[in-house]
Order: C-alpha cells, then sequence, then structure tokens
C-alpha cells in the first residue's frame, strides 16, 4: 500500500510492507533515527480518502544501492496514536486474507 511519510518538515514516498495494531513497516528512502517521530499518510489524497498515524522510529533498515532490487530497506515503527480508519483496515486486511 502506497504511504507518504514525514519526517520533520520533508515528506517522502513509501510503501507499506507490514502492518499491525501496533507497528507498520515501511519501504522508504527516508533518513529518520530511532526515537524520531514521524506521521505517516495512508490511503488516497486525491479522494480524501486518507488518514494519518503518528508513530515512532523503532528501527532502520539500510540496504546498499546494490541490492535495493532484492532487499527491502526502511522503517520499523511503533503506532502512537491511529484513527479508527486504521484499525478498520487492518479488520478488512485480515479478512481478505483468510482462506476461501
Amino acid at each position: 500500500m502506497p504511504c507518504r511519510l514525514q519526517v520533520g518538515p520533508t515528506q517522502f514516498a513509501g510503501m507499506v510492507i507490514d502492518l499491525s495494531r501496533t507497528g507498520i513497516f515501511v519501504q522508504t528512502s527516508a533518513s529518520a533515527k530511532p526515537g524520531q517521530r514521524v506521521q505517516l499518510r495512508l490511503g488516497e489524497e486525491g479522494r480524501n480518502a486518507f488518514f494519518t498515524i503518528g508513530a515512532e522510529v523503532v528501527w532502520k533498515r539500510k540496504v546498499p544501492p546494490q541490492l535495493v532490487s532484492v532487499a527491502e530497506g526502511g522503517l520499523g515503527l511503533r503506532i502512537e496514536n491511529a484513527p479508527e480508519e486504521y484499525f478498520a483496515l487492518l479488520a478488512e486486511v485480515a479478512r481478505l486474507s483468510q482462506p476461501a
């Protein structure tokens, strides 16, 4: 799922790779350090169907440039505050991932 990550005054593109009730892994080139607070925007901003999550960087995974095509670099985030829409999204993801 595409996202926008705001680190201080700067915004970065990202891709949500994994998510849970308490944390998110975002594949991104953003340079943020553990302990830094960030804002994560999920959804379709052009349609006004987006929401913002406040999070703290817990860990950072760096990937050498020659491995970017086979490995994911990004940030592990701990959710500090999220709207109800986020938890509804989690429920929908869980429902869709259930075997038929």
